[in-house]
């Protein structure tokens, strides 16, 4: 009999520890429905400065980017300048960890080729991952809550994995109401201001489809998914933590169910800045390199 309960309780915890509550009838549990895509994502940074007008030509590129591969960019701004409106700890932070300078644009890690993007973004598009994201965001009065769902699709030992959700807004590039300057600084065939206001001064098409037009001459400027805060540690959680099984995954694997439940609480602002924005939502897995000491973005999962 003992023989027999040994084996038992191991096949029970695998079954229940490993299941997709996605497979077969849903529990009615917030991620159960959710689908983790098997594509690559990815990571574009705009690190952005609001004097420096170059900011706008890496605004284009990540543009271009969300346009010629839908679905497949996470565009992301970051402001480290204390002076700015839009400073985060977050923010300056992740400026400081990964190494970047502004203003620049980097996408999987790599400063975007500014003569050929196409050909960079067309070889990084072609990348497998190893494991994907995805979420559903709740509140309660106080926060926000990103429910995360991690699939992995290749066998995998790592206890370097990490977790995390931010909140992003998005800005008119404006001096507001309040006072509050929003303004990014400009040049001709790039960038203007009219009363207070930025708008694009050009027009810009798509690298795939040449024929189609992605910023009109005259639209208004927007600093987009702008970086605000996070929940916690800056990288967020450790996922094996949330594995019955520690640092060994199997293709298939799924965290984030009932039994597995992954929640990231993000606090809401006790007080509303003096401008106005949308805001929406971004979680991110990234690896922590144990040779080089790095911080490596592995894949995301943007929504409103």
């Amino acid at each position: 009999m003992k023989k027999i309960l040994l084996l038992i309780v191991p096949l029970v915890f695998l079954a229940m520890s490993c299941k997709d509550d996605g497979d077969g009838p849903s529990t009615g549990y917030i991620t159960s429905n959710l689908n983790v895509s098997e594509e690559q994502k990815l990571l574009y940074i705009n690190a952005s400065d609001l004097s420096q007008p170059s900011t706008a030509t890496y605004r284009i590129f990540s543009e271009i980017a969300e346009n010629d591969y839908p679905g497949r960019v996470i565009s992301l701004q970051l402001f480290n300048n204390m002076n700015s409106p839009f400073f985060s700890d977050y923010s300056d932070s992740i400026f400081s960890y990964l190494g970047y300078a502004a203003p620049s644009g980097y996408i999987q890690g790599e400063q975007v080729d500014l003569i050929d993007p196409e050909t960079q973004f067309n070889r990084l598009s072609r990348e497998k991952p190893f494991v994907g994201v995805s979420h559903a965001i709740t509140e309660n009065d106080t926060a926000w809550i990103a429910n995360v769902k991690i699939r992995f699709f290749d066998d995998t030992t790592t206890s370097a994995l990490y977790v995390q959700s931010y909140v992003l807004g998005t800005f008119r590039a404006e001096l507001n109401d309040s006072a509050v300057d929003m303004r990014q600084a400009g040049f001709p065939d790039l960038v203007i201001e009219q009363n207070n206001q930025n708008f694009w001064d050009r027009d810009v098409n798509s690298l795939a489809d040449t024929a189609k037009r992605i910023i009109t001459k005259g639209d208004p400027y927007f600093h987009e998914n702008v970086l605000l805060y996070g929940t916690g540690s800056l990288f967020g959680k450790k996922v094996d933590e949330f594995n019955p099984f520690g640092s060994i995954f199997y293709t298939n694997d799924v965290l984030g169910t009932q039994s597995t439940a992954i929640k990231n609480f993000i606090e809401k602002p006790t007080m509303e800045p003096d401008f106005s924005y949308e805001i929406n939502f971004v979680t991110i897995l990234w690896m922590f390199n144990v040779i080089d000491g790095n911080w490596e973005y592995v894949n995301g999962y943007i929504s409103k």
